[in-house]
């Protein structure tokens, strides 16, 4: 059996001989012929598809990818928009348009978004805070001008002794805001905080001693049972305490009693200051804590419960009122064990 390639006029020809031997001796031959010039031009025909389906299926990939890729990118250049606007507009109301995808680059916008929110209500926070402050720190510097301009070129003693004592007590007002400034721009201070363990009965019998001259014998203190202990700054605990229990002298009326007691809830301890006054009005309950709010019967703004609120947050607590309209409040601190 031989293969063989000839040149034929029709083309190249495959030949296939097979010798035929009869009794061992060959008498003849059989050959077979194939023309592979079809073969060639079908062969020809199956690569020039098979190339253009890959040229068409390296395309279509293509777009897909670009169309793909233009979707996942199409948030970050959101951002990256957003981020620009507001570096140059200082606008942080801007927000990126949320999809809704779960995937990262959904979770990152609505990140983003969360992150721009609480920026946009820490500045402002801030800015209320300096123009409330500028407006408090007014008032007293006006009352001194204007005793001392009055006195004219040749004041009468008595004149002088009645001006010296208003600006000086107007001048200890400034001095006690400043110093409250002070304690709340430092809450977020590490600093700020010296925790201990403290003795909940001999702490909260402290703090009652301390009070005791605000109130004038309206005071009752209920510690807790002996043993009890609590994780924390013993004197910043005290400071806002003592100004819980400021603010319910101040603004209080009449002679009803105040009491002052710590509660045991589930992984925290929390102080309670309440009283019978009255309580607050529904739309003070929401801003009491805010800087220079003013409450009811107030002769004045402060920063008392805004530092309550800041050290109870500098322990990873938090701090709140219970309102009873017409009867009295009760104002709180949580702190965790």
């Amino acid at each position: 059996r031989h293969y063989l390639s000839l040149e034929t006029r029709a083309g190249v020809a495959r030949v296939l001989v097979v010798p035929l031997v009869v009794d061992g001796r060959q008498v003849g031959a059989a050959a077979a012929v194939h023309l592979t010039e079809e073969d060639r031009e079908a062969l020809l025909r199956a690569l020039v598809i098979l190339l253009a389906i890959a040229v068409v299926a390296l395309v279509i990939a293509s777009l897909i990818a670009w169309i793909s890729v233009g979707r996942i990118l199409r948030p970050l250049k959101d951002m990256l928009s957003v981020a620009d606007a507001i570096s140059r507009e200082g606008d942080l109301s801007r927000k990126i348009p949320e999809s809704g995808r779960r995937d990262e680059i959904g979770v990152l916008g609505a990140t983003f978004n969360r992150m721009l929110a609480r920026l946009e209500a820490a500045f402002g926070r801030e800015r209320r805070f300096i123009s409330e402050a500028s407006h408090e720190l007014r008032t007293p510097i006006t009352i001194c001008r204007g005793h001392l301009e009055v006195l004219g070129p040749e004041p009468e003693p008595d004149q002088v002794r009645a001006a010296n004592e208003v600006v000086i007590d107007e001048l200890a007002r400034v001095g006690r805001m400043i110093e409250d400034m002070t304690t709340l721009a430092r809450v977020d201070d590490p600093a700020f905080m010296r925790p201990r363990e403290i003795a909940l009965d001999d702490f909260l019998e402290d703090v009652g001693v301390k009070a005791e001259p605000l109130l004038n014998g309206r005071l009752t203190v209920r510690p807790p049972q002996p043993g009890r202990t609590l994780l924390g700054d013993p004197h910043r605990l005290t400071q806002a305490l003592l100004n819980l229990l400021n603010n319910a002298a101040v603004h209080g009326h009449g002679d009803g009693p105040v009491e002052l007691r710590v509660v045991a809830e589930r992984g925290c301890w929390r102080f309670e200051v309440a009283d019978e006054a009255g309580g607050l009005s529904p739309s003070q309950e929401e801003n009491v804590f805010r800087p220079f709010h003013r409450g009811r019967g107030s002769a004045g703004r402060g920063l008392g419960l805004a530092i309550v609120h800041g050290i109870a947050e500098a322990h990873r607590g938090s701090s709140g009122v219970v309102n009873r309209p017409g009867e009295g409040a009760t104002f709180w601190i949580r702190v965790p064990r």
